[in-house]
């Protein structure tokens, strides 16, 4: 017997000695442990969503500008901002690679996006698809859906969790929910909101700072089936 337990004290346990896996950090376990850098999170992308039509609308009354090529860079530009700073603030947030170089690729890729949204619109036969019985309510919320799947694929991609798993289920979810809100918006006058230019784009920050939170939502990896606890081996420690 005390051979045994001699023996049993020798025994190597690794995995006494193997810190745990760091536990994700996401979703609402997000917003509960980091409150203000979510807050500044939507002020950043609320600031950015508004400097589009700003900038625009300054671009259109000014006298002396030209509107070419420069112009539809500068809008598409500014354009792709609001879901790459989203993105990008909660990626960091949540732990992920984010890094400058990272963050400049995903800006260039959401730029052709946006571009690509842009061309896509303009190229549709919108006679032809309204005879087909698909009315410009439907069409733009299912074009915004897509693009927005595709910025958070590339937001996936471009910032990895360092520890546990993407769910895609999270960004297909909330690139749906947030284009059928933002037709809605779209397509409803509220004479309140109305009233307050800056009440729109509010909304879209907050519905964007969602959207990349559900996007970069993380679930713990699954434990390896050959990890083995000490009830598991039989043993009793001494």
């Amino acid at each position: 017997m005390g051979h045994d337990s001699t023996m049993s004290d020798e025994f190597p346990r690794p995995y006494a000695e193997e810190p745990p896996a760091p536990e994700p950090v996401s979703g609402l376990r997000l917003v509960r442990t980091r409150p203000w850098g979510v807050a500044a999170a939507v002020l950043i992308t609320f600031v950015v969503t508004v400097a589009y039509p700003l900038t625009v609308n300054a671009l259109m009354t000014s006298p002396d500008y030209d509107f070419g090529p420069a112009f539809w860079a500068a809008g598409v530009t500014i354009d792709a901002l609001p879901e790459v700073v989203s993105l990008t603030i909660v990626a960091a947030l949540a732990g992920r690679r984010v890094t400058v170089g990272r963050a400049l690729g995903f800006l260039v890729a959401s730029i052709g996006l946006v571009f690509a949204q842009s061309l896509l619109f303009t190229a549709l036969p919108f006679s032809t698809l309204l005879e087909a019985g698909l009315p410009l309510e439907v069409l733009s919320p299912v074009i915004h859906a897509l693009t927005l799947l595709a910025h958070g694929l590339l937001g996936i991609v471009l910032f990895p969790p360092v520890s546990g798993r993407s769910n895609l289920w999270g960004l297909v979810v909330a690139s749906v929910a947030v284009a059928v809100l933002n037709a809605v918006e779209l397509w409803t006058p509220v004479p309140v909101i109305d009233a307050l230019p800056l009440g729109w784009p509010a909304v879209d920050a907050v519905l964007l700072v969602g959207w990349a939170i559900a996007v970069l939502v993380t679930s713990p990896s699954a434990a390896p089936a050959w990890v083995a606890t000490p009830s598991d081996l039989g043993r009793q420690d001494p």
